[in-house]
């Protein structure tokens, strides 16, 4: 087997499912794990003839590309514009479609500048390509915050997977529920390119705003419910400081539905149980469709941090990792 077809499998198997009858994939201990694939969104559907020349420029541009393996795995579809006021410059979101169910693979949008030429052509910038963060950059504050440039801006984590591991995690769920694991290490994989946070973090979707569950005990350290669901600038979300790791660690639970914290959960330094229910999933901040962002760091400052390498006690393969989890048997 060549290197590059090797490549390609190891990312196929790290970017899919949680799911009933997996071959040897522990899921939920105990429980009736269901049976019917998650109904994840379909891709939007393009009337604006500027919309529609930006999607012939980003596949014109991916066209034939072999170093990004989200390009060769899935289709790619707009999921929403943003426009400089004089109209010369477009932030692109684009989500992933795959291209056996033809539906959107739910989790944070890959992110594409657009420039438009004075004869009304547009050329675009991948996040795979090396200008790509002076691009990111160079775009005015008023179209993107620099908290989120930050979190867009090319720097894949350096930490080696040698390196320390933390344990005693339950998938972050209730209910014993099928969930699709539509983005992991594939943060990385996806568009060659990721904010040095992402490499351990993953996506959970089912397509629903489903029940989370704490992955781990501790306490609450930052509580965001109070914007509305679909919110594209603002994300709801829950942080929870575990002092039982040195150092001491911080669950980052993404993309919460409105007013679906706990009220007991509200305030920090409130105590969290392992199992306990927290919130719902939904799409709040820059989503492609309802899900879990899920991700451990260790850093004190703020709710967002480095990604630290974490396994699942119910996961019985590779170690524990859900990023490896192999695809279902009984899914598409």
């Amino acid at each position: 087997m060549n290197s590059r077809l090797r490549f390609k499998i190891i990312g196929v198997l790290t970017l899919f499912v949680l799911g009933a009858a997996l071959s040897g994939c522990k899921v939920a201990p105990n429980t009736q794990v269901g049976t019917s694939a998650p109904q994840l969104p379909q891709p939007k559907t393009l009337s604006d003839p500027t919309w529609i020349a930006l999607d012939q420029a980003i596949h014109q541009d991916i066209g034939g590309r072999e170093d990004v393996l989200a390009y060769l795995i899935y289709n790619i579809s707009i999921d929403s514009v943003q426009f400089s006021d004089d109209g010369s410059l477009a932030l692109v979101w684009i989500s992933l479609v795959d291209k056996t169910t033809g539906l959107v693979q739910s989790g944070e949008p890959g992110l594409v500048i657009g420039h438009k030429a004075a004869d009304g052509s547009w050329s675009v910038v991948l996040q795979a390509d090396p200008t790509f963060a002076a691009e990111l950059q160079a775009v005015p504050e008023s179209l993107l915050s620099a908290e989120l440039k930050t979190e867009y801006m090319p720097a894949v984590q350096q930490s080696s997977k040698d390196g320390t591991v933390y344990t005693g995690y339950r998938l972050p769920w209730t209910n014993g529920q099928a969930k699709y694991l539509t983005g992991s290490i594939g943060h990385v994989f996806t568009y060659k390119s990721c904010p040095s946070t992402c490499l351990y973090a993953f996506d959970f979707a089912d397509g629903t705003q489903f029940p989370i569950a704490a992955a781990k005990a501790g306490v609450v350290k930052y509580a965001v419910w109070q914007y509305e669901n679909g919110n594209t600038s603002n994300a709801n979300y829950l942080v929870i400081e575990d002092d039982t790791t040195t150092p001491t660690t911080y669950m980052v639970y993404f993309h919460l539905a409105q007013n679906s914290i706990d009220t007991r959960l509200r305030t920090p330094g409130a105590k969290v149980y392992q199992g306990q229910f927290l919130a719902n999933a939904d799409d709040t901040g820059l989503s492609t469709g309802n899900h879990l962002h899920f991700m451990v760091h260790a850093n004190p400052d703020s709710y967002w941090g480095t990604s630290v390498d974490i396994v699942f006690d119910e996961v019985s393969v590779n170690g524990g990792r859900a990023a490896y989890l192999c695809r279902s048997a009984g899914l598409p």
